[in-house]
């Protein structure tokens, strides 16, 4: 008995270790965005024209400037470079991005896409325009931002994903069940208050690395199968290896 009441303090520090984690994560917020006239830029290029401007939805959308029709969303007209109004429809943050509809995505190309995308929306380059074109600059970009920010983190895009197939992940009342995954934050936590070097913690940010892209890989398996149940005990454990990767990140000497 008495050794079970000096361990009390231990397993105390332990479980506060894992009050940050348990958290939700906030969800990806869809700002509400009234359509708004459109703008101008030039017309994108031959590459563009095809790839990263092409964003894949149902609804059909019609350039208020030239009139051409889209079959799709489109940042910029594909016929004279104008700003489309910010109509998002029922368009993904995938097909905004022109990835695929799946969970497993190619970052890189995402980044590309991105990029090439800010470069012709941001607010920057429509400031002398400024009044309406400006404002829809804005929205296009601040829609823009959300989607890749969701769909470069491995936890935000699989709860996203898994609210897309209409399954609530990661909800305020949901408890962590696995012991395992529990005892490994808790030991990483104990590590990180032992740490005195910048050395020690770059090494369990590569520990951690290492179980985040593990968990990815399990994900991108279960969900080809469509299997929603077993995501879910698995998007658990991805979101308590985040917070700890981000608990690394924020370290200090």
């Amino acid at each position: 008995m008495r050794r079970a009441v000096q361990q009390w303090p231990l397993l105390n520090r332990r479980l506060g270790a894992l009050r940050p984690l348990l958290g939700r994560p906030a969800p990806p917020q869809r700002q509400p965005l009234n359509a708004i006239r459109t703008g101008c830029v030039p017309p994108p290029s031959a590459a563009l024209r095809h790839g990263a401007w092409r964003m894949f939805s149902s609804s059909v959308s019609a350039c208020a400037r030239c009139g051409h029709a889209h079959n799709a969303f489109v940042f910029v007209c594909e016929a004279c470079g104008a700003l489309m109004p910010a109509e998002y429809g029922d368009s993904t943050h995938f097909s905004l991005l022109g990835a695929a509809p799946k969970f497993e995505t190619d970052v890189e190309k995402v980044d590309e896409t991105f990029k090439a995308l800010q470069r012709v929306l941001h607010p920057d380059r429509h400031a002398v325009e400024g009044g309406a074109t400006l404002e829809l600059a804005e929205a296009h970009t601040t829609r823009l931002n959300e989607a890749v920010s969701v769909l470069r983190s491995p936890l935000k895009r699989a709860c996203y994903w898994m609210e897309l197939n209409g399954h609530k992940i990661l909800e305020e009342d949901q408890r962590i069940t696995d012991m395992a995954t529990m005892m490994t934050v808790m030991e990483v936590s104990e590590a990180m208050d032992e740490a005195r070097t910048q050395a020690e913690i770059d090494r369990l940010t590569e520990e951690n690395k290492a179980r985040v892209c593990g968990v990815e890989s399990e994900l991108a398996v279960i969900f080809q199968r469509s299997d929603f149940t077993a995501a879910r005990p698995a998007v658990e454990r991805l979101q308590m290896f985040t917070r700890i990767g981000e608990r690394l990140d924020d370290w200090r000497a």
